[in-house]
């Protein structure tokens, strides 16, 4: 019998993404933790601060974006960042979740931006947007080394068209 596909609620698809792939895990500072997690989403994405994405990340990261895009070192994601930045001067993300187990740590944010430079295409809009992100970082010494991101681009692209 074929069934219709059905989307997993926000709640449990983080939690997936946080235990996804767990097997012994280090004992991680939950404090450093949070503060790697929160100063990234509030210092490196929503003021720009790329500066602190050494301090903050492994000099052998590697990110995987949502679109299958694979990111390695901070100086990669230093580059995307600043190309979301040029397309939304004012990014700013709020932290509405953070779970932290061992060494992996998931947030949900809400991502909201006023479209001011090309993104994925789209010319200029001047529309503001608000997008959900779902992250997992693995942290190893205090510092991010494995970064997974997923935005809902679908959503984000569709309220730049209407």
């Amino acid at each position: 019998m074929n069934r219709p596909a059905r989307t997993l609620p926000p709640c449990i698809l983080l939690v997936s993404l946080l235990l996804a792939g767990c097997g012994p895990v280090l004992v991680q500072d939950e404090a450093r933790a949070r503060e790697v997690v929160g100063r990234y989403h509030g210092e490196v994405r929503s003021e720009g601060r790329t500066d602190l994405l050494a301090s903050l990340h492994h000099e052998d990261l590697v990110v995987r974006m949502e679109d299958g895009q694979t990111l390695e070192g901070p100086t990669a994601l230093a580059g995307e960042i600043r190309n979301l930045r040029r397309a939304f001067p004012d990014w700013n993300e709020r932290v509405e979740a953070v779970l932290v187990e061992g060494e992996r740590v998931a947030t949900r944010v809400v991502a909201t931006g006023t479209h001011r430079g090309p993104f994925r295409g789209i010319a200029p809009t001047g529309r503001r947007v608000e997008v959900v992100r779902l992250n997992q970082f693995r942290l190893r010494s205090g510092r991010v080394a494995r970064q997974w991101s997923l935005t809902d681009l679908a959503d984000l692209e569709q309220q730049l068209r209407d």
